[in-house]
């Protein structure tokens, strides 16, 4: 009886080395994929960061900016009488208010680019005034509040209240650009602006008239050399009122 024989054979190398490219192309595909979502994701990441820094820094010199000048009972209380002349504590610069009343000042910043805002309120104490300070802090004690807000050579938004140690508010800021919105034509009784003023260029009489501040924050651009990114820094713009200067005049 004859017993037939099957051929029994392996792969040819040619068989091989196409599977071998098959795979290696597949598993290259599923690498720059990866290498694809992590970039995209971390990408992502820094902007949300960018967005939450400029959020932060622009609602809270927001909420300094519109309480500039506030005093807890307007019967029994004056600007005059609650907000007396003098020097601003504050280490690396010398400012002042100039005159009693005056709740706001600034300078051109000699450590870093940009300008330094100073802006003081008064609060009640008893927690009703719903007033924070430049960190975001609700004042329960009755005093005036000096919030000083600038930069500092490494590109930190800084904020000191009552010339105390400056806490860090945001990081990646390169420039501040503040430019006060005055009334100059007093033949109109209105509270409109009608210019608006570098921080250079304000004078000790222009003070009492800022009706409002429009605010310029130049941040570092987490995303410079990516597709379509050809600027460093990105700047963000907003205009603050002060709320006891604007409005409608009775």
């Amino acid at each position: 009886m004859k017993v037939l024989r099957r051929n029994h054979r392996g792969f040819s190398l040619v068989e091989l080395m196409v599977s071998i490219a098959v795979a290696l192309f597949l598993v290259g595909g599923v690498v720059s994929m990866l290498a694809s979502t992590r970039h995209t994701y971390k990408n992502q990441s820094q902007l949300s960061q960018l967005q939450d820094d400029q959020r932060l820094a622009m609602t809270l010199i927001a909420n300094v900016v519109q309480s500039a000048g506030y005093y807890p009972d307007p019967i029994l209380m004056t600007a005059t009488t609650e907000f007396k002349a003098g020097p601003v504590i504050f280490t690396g610069q010398s400012l002042s208010f100039a005159a009693d009343g005056q709740s706001m000042t600034g300078a051109t910043n000699t450590t870093a680019a940009g300008d330094t805002l100073v802006v003081r309120f008064e609060t009640s104490g008893t927690g009703s005034d719903n007033v924070i300070d430049c960190t975001g802090h609700q004042w329960t004690g009755k005093s005036v509040i000096v919030n000083t807000l600038t930069l500092d050579a490494n590109s930190n938004l800084l904020c000191a209240i009552n010339g105390q140690t400056p806490i860090q508010l945001v990081t990646g800021v390169t420039n501040m650009q503040v430019w006060y919105g005055l009334k100059t034509d007093f033949s109109v009784d209105n509270n409109q602006v009608d210019t608006y003023v570098p921080t250079a260029d304000m004078q000790s009489a222009d003070w009492p008239n800022v009706i409002s501040l429009r605010l310029t924050l130049t941040f570092k651009n987490p995303l410079y050399k990516e597709a379509g990114q050809t600027s460093q820094t990105l700047d963000f713009t907003r205009v603050v009122t002060v709320m006891n200067r604007a409005g409608v005049k009775t």
